[in-house]
């Protein structure tokens, strides 16, 4: 039997070389929060472009204030996990300028510690 949140989506979306997430974007009534499971990316935020690679988490606002966008330019493809609440409340709109996004840098390894 699956797993069937009623008001979380989560999702692994595949990023290819030279592919953009979605059009530059912000969400009026929702927050986001992704994973970079493997990969590196340019993240497009109000404030800046900035790299983004394997284990970084990325927390956007609701409003003006988290508008995102993902780039890869790299040449191999990303791969991104996905949090956000039920479509019902993602209507995204275009961008007005704004400030930043939260950027929690949480590397990992894969050895045991042990």
């Amino acid at each position: 039997m699956g797993i069937r949140p009623q008001n979380l989506n989560f999702d692994l979306r595949l990023l290819n070389p030279g592919q953009f997430s979605a059009p530059y974007h912000f969400h009026r009534h929702a927050e986001e929060l992704f994973m970079v499971v493997s990969g590196t990316m340019t993240l497009r935020t109000p404030e800046r472009l900035e790299i983004v690679n394997r284990g970084d988490i990325i927390f956007f606002e609701m409003g003006v204030t988290g508008a995102h966008q993902f780039y890869n330019h790299g040449s191999e493809p990303c791969i991104i996990w996905m949090f956000e609440p039920s479509s019902a409340m993602m209507c995204a709109n275009t961008l007005i300028p704004g400030n930043c996004c939260w950027l929690l840098r949480m590397r990992y390894s894969t050895k045991d510690p042990n």
